[in-house]
């Protein structure tokens, strides 16, 4: 038995990642993936992939994805087999050591509702049900998607110079820390996967919204206007006009997540073509 951790997996690893989350995948009936990426993590020297050998075959992983430090999300998979024979009991203790060098305290797990043996994990180890989330894809062809808006909202890439606004707006509107909001936009900036976009209304930034692409698929997070500019339509003139940049870009393969309990947001989605997929459920546990 032989236990790695990483924060930047390299291309052999990933190819077996995947591999691994296919099997698993196929066993369980499950519809998502993982998100290995760490470059908007809190602090992207923490570990976020850690790996279970057996006889030199990757059988079980955890990754973490923690854009805050007041938790950090778990997705885990293991090979059917090797069920039951404490790999991940020995994968999340180095987790756990591994998250406490950076104060974080809460761990929160993702589960598919179809994953009878996930479930199983997260009720052995009392985690506590808090929230779901439906992750939705858009449906180009949907009436909805055809449907055009018509908005003064000027919808464009934040540019480094607009840096300190950009900060200040994603403070207001995700009412968040100072810190929090910097971290979260400096490290966008950073990546070469994540575009960060800002709405504005006679010149003023009243929105953001972002968009991670990652082997052609695009997620699209960090969606927000400012309260008093909510209410009229502005919401669904950016995403339709998000939504519009990216099909220009030839990129149609999108998604998002939303909230179960947030029914606004999930009209708002549907009204611009997105459809329900797939529902997450999320375990949380404090260590």
């Amino acid at each position: 038995m032989i236990i790695k951790q990483t924060n930047r997996p390299n291309k052999d690893l990933i190819k077996k990642i995947k591999k691994l989350q296919s099997i698993c995948r196929k066993h369980d009936e499950l519809d998502g993936g993982v998100f290995l990426d760490n470059s908007i993590n809190f602090n992207s020297d923490m570990n976020n992939i850690f790996v279970y050998y057996k006889d030199d075959q990757l059988v079980s992983y955890i990754s973490l994805f923690a854009p805050n430090s007041n938790e950090v999300e778990v997705s885990a998979y293991t090979l059917p087999k090797y069920r039951k024979k404490g790999c991940f009991k020995a994968l999340l203790s180095k987790v756990i050591v591994e998250i406490s060098k950076y104060e974080v305290k809460d761990l929160l797990f993702v589960c598919e509702p179809q994953s009878v043996d996930g479930i199983e994990v997260v009720k052995k180890i009392e985690a506590k049900h808090e929230f779901s989330e439906y992750l939705l894809s858009y449906n180009c062809e949907s009436e909805a998607a055809k449907i055009e808006v018509s908005n003064e909202l000027k919808l464009s890439k934040c540019e480094i110079e607009d840096i300190e606004k950009i900060i200040e707006i994603n403070k207001t509107i995700f009412n968040e820390e100072y810190e929090i909001a910097k971290s979260k936009v400096v490290k966008s900036f950073d990546s070469e996967r994540i575009d960060q976009y800002v709405v504005s209304l006679n010149n003023k930034f009243i929105g953001v919204v972002s968009t991670n692409i990652d082997n052609g698929e695009c997620s699209i997070f960090g969606l927000g206007i400012l309260k008093e500019y909510r209410g009229v339509g502005n919401g669904k003139a950016m995403v339709k006009k998000l939504l519009k940049k990216l099909n220009d870009n030839e990129i149609e393969d999108i998604i998002i997540e939303v909230d179960s309990k947030n029914e606004i947001a999930y009209k708002l989605y549907t009204a611009c073509g997105f459809e329900a997929e797939m529902t997450f459920n999320y375990y949380r546990k404090n260590i």
